[in-house]
């Protein structure tokens, strides 16, 4: 993949901004006509957050493929060390409305750390083009009435933590949704299928200390494996070969202040499946 990469600094970059970067580089993107990926590399300027959002949506003429697609990133050494607000983070007030609204085909957001204060605020949500798209090994927390990750969709999706907030993961408007090692702790709801949500495949993901765990009130956990929770002993976790011992906080090097990195004794480390 060819890239053409652009900076998002205070002062000094191509850009202050994420949304007139994506207007102005991505909304309009065609990879039939242009190869080169439009690249988004995000420096940690803003020590409390920038207060900006991005709306990822594809305009008249979008299209790009598996190879050739927008991408949001941490530029090297600017980005969360997998905690959050410990790198570049966005961190916005928007209520009844998202942080990174991932609205593109094959739009790929990598590493993003993002925190919406609103109650009815989302950090993440997936819109009608999001089938396709990718959000990785991002952090989200979300306001006290909605999902940190909300109205997710598709298959790509792996490596993020939801810290905090009414629920973690969320999936709805009978959309389907696979989730790989993903985190959710400290929400009312760790996973969450609504009552029209198309369901929720979870692999390797781990549920812990939520009001409850794992919630399904639609389609429920086809084809889930591998999965843990801080009370998997006695609410077992969806999905084959769950963990049905709970998940404690000595599992993690310091879940007090959320840090969730596997500590070295944790019964988590090798009890995933191979993906």
């Amino acid at each position: 993949m060819t890239e053409g990469i652009k900076t998002l600094k205070a002062s000094g970059g191509d850009y202050t901004d994420p949304q007139t970067w994506w207007d102005t580089e991505c909304a309009t993107y065609d990879c039939t006509t242009n190869a080169t990926s439009p690249v988004l590399e995000c420096y940690n300027d803003w020590p409390t957050g920038l207060s900006q959002f991005v709306d990822m949506n594809q305009g008249v003429g979008y299209a790009a493929d598996v190879n050739h697609h927008p991408i949001i990133r941490p530029a090297s050494g600017e980005g969360h060390n997998g905690i959050p607000q410990s790198g570049f983070h966005l961190k916005v007030f928007r209520n009844y409305n998202t942080a990174v609204l991932v609205n593109a085909d094959y739009a790929l957001v990598d590493g993003i750390d993002a925190q919406n204060t609103a109650s009815f605020g989302r950090a993440f949500d997936k819109s009608t083009n999001g089938q396709t798209a990718t959000i990785c090994n991002s952090i989200g927390k979300g306001g006290a009435s909605v999902a940190a990750f909300n109205n997710l969709r598709g298959t790509f999706d792996r490596g993020n933590l939801a810290w905090g907030g009414w629920a973690g993961f969320a999936n709805q408007n009978w959309n389907a949704v696979t989730l790989r090692n993903c985190v959710a702790a400290n929400c009312n709801r760790g996973f969450y299928v609504s009552s029209d949500g198309g369901g929720a495949t979870l692999k390797n993901c781990v549920a812990y200390n939520n009001t409850t765990n794992y919630v399904s009130a639609g389609a429920g956990w086809a084809s889930s494996t591998n999965n843990a929770a801080s009370d998997g002993a006695t609410n077992t976790p969806p999905g084959f070969n769950p963990l049905t011992t709970d998940v404690v906080s000595s599992d993690f090097v310091d879940a007090a202040n959320d840090d969730y990195h596997l500590s070295a004794t944790s019964q988590l480390i090798g009890d995933g499946a191979n993906l």
